[in-house]
This record gives C-alpha cells, structure tokens and sequence, in this order.
C-alpha cells in the first residue's frame, strides 16, 4: 500500500502519508479511509504528507475525479484547514492545483516547505 491514514482526535487532525508510487485512484482510496475512519469527525484539519512520495501520476483527466469525489464527501470533510507537503516541488504545485479545483469554499487550504510547520498552521483556529 502506497499510503497511511491516521486521525489524532486529541489535535483534531487526520494525516495521509504518500509513499512510493502514488496514482490518482490511490489518492482518493486514502482520502476514502480517512474520512471513514470510527475516529473522524467532519471539520478536523487534513494533513497530506507527501515527503516519501517518489512519483505522483496524476493526469489532468483526473481531476473531475477529485471534484466528484470532494462533492461526494463535503458533509464528511466539512470546514476547515487543509495543509500539504510534498519533497518536490512539481507535487506541490500539481496538489495546489487539484486543491483549487475542489470547490470547497469553507476549507482554507495551504502547501508547506515542512510538516511542522504545516501541523501548526492546522491547529491555529
């Protein structure tokens, strides 16, 4: 499995972890998870952590995808604070990308040089 998801119901926070060679439909599969995980609420801060991703093969065909599926899950996601890190810079601007696309105007969504950084910016309200 080329992903990890896990909620931090104390810090209100779910992280996916992206490792290897991650497609589009394994990006969703772990959002998925995430989001039907018992300890999930709707509204916490969303982590995805992209610093051992190797490949991310995504295609602009996808993205109505992503769109379906945020559409899909809004009651689940909820509003909120959105952060991603990614190793290389091309992952960053392709999760940006696909992050604008979502039509999610109650969730403020940022990318990061660093995971702790991006972990603080989650828990500010």
């Amino acid at each position: 499995m080329s992903f990890v998801t896990a909620v931090d119901a104390a810090r209100q926070i779910g992280t996916i972890r992206l490792t290897g060679t991650v497609r589009a439909e394994e990006v969703l599969e772990a959002a998925a998870e995430l989001y039907n995980d018992p300890a999930w609420r709707a509204g916490y801060g969303i982590l995805w952590d992209g610093t051992g991703l190797t490949v991310l093969v995504v295609h602009p065909s996808d993205v109505e995808q992503f769109v379906a599926f945020a559409a899909a899950y809004r009651h689940d996601i909820g509003p909120g604070r959105t952060a991603w890190v990614f190793a290389r810079e091309m992952d960053n601007l392709v999760a940006g990308h696909l992050f604008s696309q979502l039509k999610q105007p109650n969730r403020e969504r940022q990318g990061f040089a660093d995971v702790d950084e991006a972990l603080a910016w989650l828990q500010k309200k």
